[in-house]
């Protein structure tokens, strides 16, 4: 089974699970509801949205969204490609931990780019 692509590569860094949980403290110090109980809980958060970053980036690196695989008899199939899976299911685990811990995109608003606002202003476009 070979999963390829013809479009280039997305080159843009993944910011690091540090710079994550940071982001997520940060918000959550700002809002007055911060607390070191939190911190499995901004855990899980920052490695689901990171997970996500990584599956969108393969994603965004495909040509379509299956691969053509060949079953024991030798027959041709169409297969769903598994990045696509992840994508979507690091993105259900990434709202999920948002709203665990009472965040929302104005919460985390901020003057500057940010990847985590970015990726809750998509999903809430995705819905319309």
């Amino acid at each position: 089974m070979e999963i390829t692509s013809s479009v280039t590569l997305d080159k843009s860094p993944v910011p690091s699970m540090k710079s994550i949980t940071s982001k997520i403290r940060s918000a959550l110090k700002s809002q007055g509801t911060y607390t070191r109980d939190l911190e499995l809980a901004i855990n899980t958060t920052a490695g689901a949205y990171r997970a996500f970053l990584i599956a969108q980036n393969d994603v965004a690196r495909l040509d379509k969204t299956y691969y053509e695989s060949k079953s024991r008899e030798g027959n041709l199939k169409y297969v769903p490609h598994p990045a696509i899976k992840t994508m979507k299911d690091t993105q259900g685990m990434v709202l999920e931990g948002l709203k665990a811990l009472g965040l929302t995109l104005a919460t985390l608003n901020t003057t500057d780019y940010d990847p985590l606002e970015k990726l809750v202003d998509d999903i809430g476009r995705i819905d319309r």
